[in-house]
């Protein structure tokens, strides 16, 4: 097996990262402890890029996935779960959530 050797850093976060994922695009989101969540881009470097902030909890974000709509023509969702107890549903092109699911006792 050849030896790991990192590509590149995402810097961004000011606290350690819990989760990420990746959207059909190779885009790949983190989640964080500092509340919030990030998604990054390739550019035309080969180089990822933070290219949106997802914030709006209040606690840390422990969790964080990518749902791709049926309709093809959809835009991919992100969901993101926190210690605030709350699962937010982001459109992937917004940082505003579109939807704030509550009733979780923990995360």
């Amino acid at each position: 097996m050849p030896p790991y050797r990192l590509r590149c850093q995402l810097l961004g976060h000011t606290a350690d990262v819990r989760a990420l994922a990746t959207t059909s695009k190779g885009q790949i989101i983190t989640a964080s402890r500092d509340t919030t969540a990030r998604l990054w881009t390739v550019n035309q470097s080969g180089l990822y890029e933070q290219e949106r902030v997802y914030s709006g909890h209040s606690g840390y974000v422990t969790s964080v996935c990518v749902g791709r709509p049926s309709d093809p023509s959809s835009e991919d969702l992100v969901f993101t779960g926190s210690r605030d107890t709350t699962i937010r549903v982001y459109p992937l092109g917004n940082s505003e959530p579109i939807r704030t699911l509550t009733g979780h006792t923990d995360t």
